[in-house]
């Protein structure tokens, strides 16, 4: 991989400042849901794993959520189970969670995000996916020749073709 510049760097953190300010801004921040999965560290951790798994067309257990995931980097110490629990049933009572029994266990439950907030949910993280792609485009005033290239091996890397530098430069700098 290329050496990264200072440039490079001033392009990514516009690019990422702009992620990070629409998840904040999203127009869901006050729904029920969002507050429950996006206002703690955990509650995130959830959120990743409740879409992990639904997106395999899964379920979501209890041991899906112990993980590797610490609560804090510097103590490196892994969730409770008490915090999983007690963050499982906040899920069920405010009824951002669905609660089902294993049809193969019944002693084992089974956690799925509440249907109403699935048409929410799903025109969130498209409104996220959207601006993550409008903020690469628009996050070119800084753009390096350098960092373009680094993003054509990332390209070529993932589609196993090689791409063409016009496209790219069509891309990432919206055809200027």
């Amino acid at each position: 991989m290329s050496k990264l510049t200072d440039l490079d760097l001033r392009a990514l953190s516009q690019i990422e400042s702009h992620i990070m300010k629409e998840q904040v801004t999203t127009p869901y921040v006050n729904k029920d849901w969002y507050i429950y999965f996006n206002h703690s560290v955990i509650g995130f951790h959830f959120f990743t794993v409740f879409l992990a798994n639904y997106g395999r067309g899964e379920g979501t257990r209890f041991n899906d959520l112990m993980g590797d995931w610490k609560l804090s980097g510097l103590r490196g110490e892994p969730y409770s189970r008490d915090a999983i629990k007690k963050k499982l049933l906040e899920g069920v009572d405010t009824g951002v969670l669905k609660r089902y029994t294993d049809d193969s266990d019944a002693r084992v439950a089974i956690y799925q995000i509440n249907g109403e907030h699935k048409e929410d949910l799903a025109r969130h993280i498209m409104h996220i996916q959207e601006n993550r792609v409008k903020a690469l485009m628009d996050g070119n005033q800084h753009m390096t020749r350098n960092l373009m290239n680094v993003w054509k091996k990332f390209f070529e890397k993932v589609l196993g073709i090689p791409v063409n530098n016009d496209v790219l430069d069509m891309f990432l700098i919206n055809g200027k």
